[in-house]
């Protein structure tokens, strides 16, 4: 299946660049820890540097995009990114971000209720994993391609609403791998942040029809070559 597909090349993703990609999920998760580290000593005013965490967001889709598997972004390039991305980034968050805490909100409190309204909960589990590979999605264009807010929101909802058995896949054992990773602390410190952003750019790429070249992959000639001496051993 197409889903699986894109999931294995955004593991091999991983795989081929784990050390770039763990120096780079650690830089995303210190973004996410110094709010709360500063909390402590400035107050809630620690916790507005949480509007960095849009920004570095964004900086790590553009890093994982896997047309620069050999010209990965370097420092210079990646802070250049983050201050890009940074305004776009929080409006992306502004947009998803209430629809998925509502969604997610609306399926806990009355999944184990008896009230009318829990009937809903399958409709809004559905909602829910649609609003998280919308924002996903919103996130690598906008790192991938320095759409603006709108633009990217509006293109990842027709990109993952063409395809939503394939986004909802894809989202699902991503969730089963953030979990285990969780138990395992290692994998989610260092790893899926980086598997997560790599795979979601496999995907906005696949349906945007964009051909990403394998540099590992010989080229027409080398092919011609090889087949040429294995006819010429035969």
């Amino acid at each position: 299946m197409r889903a699986l597909g894109l999931l294995r090349r955004g593991m091999r993703d991983t795989y081929e660049h784990f050390l770039p990609f763990s120096a780079a999920t650690l830089g995303w998760w210190a973004v996410m820890a110094l709010p709360v580290a500063l909390a402590a000593v400035l107050g809630w005013i620690g916790f507005l540097l949480f509007l960095a965490v849009p920004g570095a967001t964004a900086s790590l889709f553009a890093f994982t995009d896997p047309r620069r598997t050999i010209d990965r972004p370097g420092i210079a390039e990646l802070a250049s990114a983050f201050r890009r991305s940074l305004r776009p980034g929080l409006a992306v968050a502004a947009i998803t971000v209430p629809v998925i805490a509502l969604l997610g909100w609306n399926i806990a409190y009355y999944g184990d209720s008896r009230s009318r309204f829990s009937v809903l909960v399958p409709l809004w589990s559905v909602l829910f994993l649609m609003a998280v590979a919308v924002a996903l999605a919103a996130f690598a264009l906008t790192g991938l391609f320095n759409l603006g807010a709108m633009a990217a929101v509006k293109r990842a909802f027709v990109l993952t609403g063409s395809a939503p058995l394939r986004s909802f896949m894809i989202l699902v054992i991503l969730g089963l791998i953030t979990g285990l990773g969780a138990l395992l602390v290692i994998p989610l410190l260092l790893v899926v942040p980086a598997m997560i952003t790599a795979t979601m750019n496999r995907f906005v790429l696949d349906r945007l029809g964009i051909v990403v070249v394998d540099p590992l992959m010989p080229t027409d000639e080398r092919l011609h070559e090889q087949q040429a001496r294995r006819a010429a051993k035969v």
